[in-house]
């Protein structure tokens, strides 16, 4: 690909000096715009010249905080997620996360959308039970309202969730002891 020279022409140059300047810089513009854009004979089917045929972002580490100036929404990914943010963070799809936690007795397992439905799987892999358990969620205005607990059938262990603001905890009763609980966190915006 070509480098592109900014501020080509200047006022004190000549076109013809600055011609394979200039050429570079319009060989630059049209490769580039062929990266993932329907451009200058590159269409698939009938997309409009200047139209978007994917978007890629990066990974950021960290959500974004604040717009820059002049800008009222932007899109970005973190951990394969996508979110909008417009002053508050929205993800655009379901959102998913899963690990493995302690329930002794309980265990943080991430935070949610201030407005989202959603549910948690559990797996309660002990000498007491052996089940899979979902509880179910949904937050309004950044307050989570966790479904109850679940008793697992046939003991007295006792699975729920729980929410500070739009922080996520799970539970058990005290006579369960697992400390290789797997889960899975999915949730989408409303």
């Amino acid at each position: 690909m070509s480098i592109y020279t900014p501020n080509t022409p200047l006022a004190t140059q000549t076109i013809a000096f600055t011609q394979p300047l200039i050429e570079d810089n319009f060989t630059y513009i049209n490769t580039a715009m062929k990266v993932n854009h329907t451009w200058n004979g590159n269409q698939i089917t009938t997309e409009a010249v200047g139209s978007h045929q994917r978007m890629d972002m990066p990974n950021l580490g960290a959500d974004i905080a604040s717009l820059p100036v002049g800008i009222n929404a932007v899109m970005y990914a973190i951990g394969g997620n996508i979110f909008s943010y417009n002053g508050a963070k929205r993800p655009v799809s379901g959102v998913s996360t899963s690990g493995t936690v302690t329930l002794q007795p309980s265990a943080s397992i991430g935070s949610v959308a201030n407005d989202c439905i959603g549910f948690v799987m559990v797996k309660t892999n002990n000498a007491i039970t052996n089940l899979s358990l979902t509880l179910g969620f949904f937050a309004i205005g950044g307050t989570v309202y966790p479904q109850q607990s679940v008793t697992a059938v046939g003991s007295q262990t006792v699975v729920s969730l729980s929410a500070l603001g739009t922080a996520l905890t799970l539970t058990a009763a005290s006579n369960y002891a697992n400390p290789n609980a797997p889960y899975k966190l999915i949730y989408w915006p409303i």
